[in-house]
């Protein structure tokens, strides 16, 4: 298993590089979804898309590996609904270097869909969690909406810097 970091760790960035045509605001990835994913990993990143057109969100190969995991535990030996692993530089995000959603059927998740869209959000660089428990960005899975909501996006742009100065 340590070839498959070293190998994800030797890929190029997984969006396009920031500042270029394709992706100005440095805030684009390219998502490679696991087959079963695929369309809604598709329809998240089109939902992300439209919420953030500064950003080139999309799916290709070679991008942020996209998993379908069972019973996914955290480090702290807490289950989790869904996992964003980062690299950091400097002690601040440098890229998304995975995305896990469990698939597990179970009460304590409102969905894996509901979980890989508030999960792209992180691979977006998006950090932290909003307050409101309706929102896609929220701590809490039940109740959360399966729609990028006012809330969700308004906190993403801030997060990113994607806010037109006042």
């Amino acid at each position: 298993m340590r070839w498959a970091w070293i190998l994800v760790l030797a890929l190029p960035c997984c969006g396009a590089e920031p500042d270029s045509p394709l992706d100005p605001a440095g805030c684009g990835v390219v998502l490679s979804p696991d087959p079963e994913l695929a369309d809604v990993t598709r329809k998240w990143a089109a939902d992300w898309s439209v919420a953030l057109p500064e950003c080139d969100i999309r799916l290709g190969e070679s991008g942020i590996p996209v998993y379908a995991a069972e019973d996914l535990t955290g480090a702290d030996g807490e289950r989790r609904c869904g996992q964003t692993f980062n690299e950091h530089r400097g002690g601040t995000f440098s890229r998304a270097l995975e995305v896990r959603v469990d698939t597990t059927p179970t009460g304590d998740c409102a969905g894996w869909g509901y979980t890989l869209g508030h999960e792209i959000g992180h691979a977006l660089g998006v950090h932290g969690h909003v307050d409101d428990e309706t929102s896609l960005l929220s701590n809490i899975e039940a109740g959360r909406a399966y729609t990028l909501d006012a809330v969700s996006i308004a906190f993403a742009r801030e997060q990113l810097g994607l806010n037109a100065p006042e």
